[in-house]
């Protein structure tokens, strides 16, 4: 409940504060037993999205770095220098071309 209302929180602000840049797409790339889960959502995500795109990624640090590494590549994402942590939320942000 508590990431559903994060997320609400950051639509509501989105809403409230917009600009000439377009809507944010959210996925939630839940981990189960197996960790590589989340790089297989991101994957078939990111293979049907427009391009260019802003990607951040949130919480990701228990994903398995090298094969998110692979996908983010193959799919001409390149991390930018915005990488930070507020509240305990880990944040990176890559440019998918």
């Amino acid at each position: 409940h508590g990431q559903t209302g994060r997320l609400m929180g950051i639509a509501w602000e989105w809403q409230t504060h917009r600009s000439a840049v377009s809507d944010p797409l959210f996925l939630l790339a839940h981990q189960d037993q197996d960790e590589r889960s989340p790089i297989r959502v991101l994957r078939r995500s990111l293979a049907s999205l427009p391009r260019p795109l802003d990607l951040w990624l949130i919480n990701m640090q228990t994903v398995p770095e090298r094969p998110l590494q692979v996908v983010l590549k193959q799919q001409n994402c390149a991390a930018s220098d915005e990488h930070d942590s507020v509240d305990g939320y880990r944040y990176e942000l890559y440019r998918c071309g």
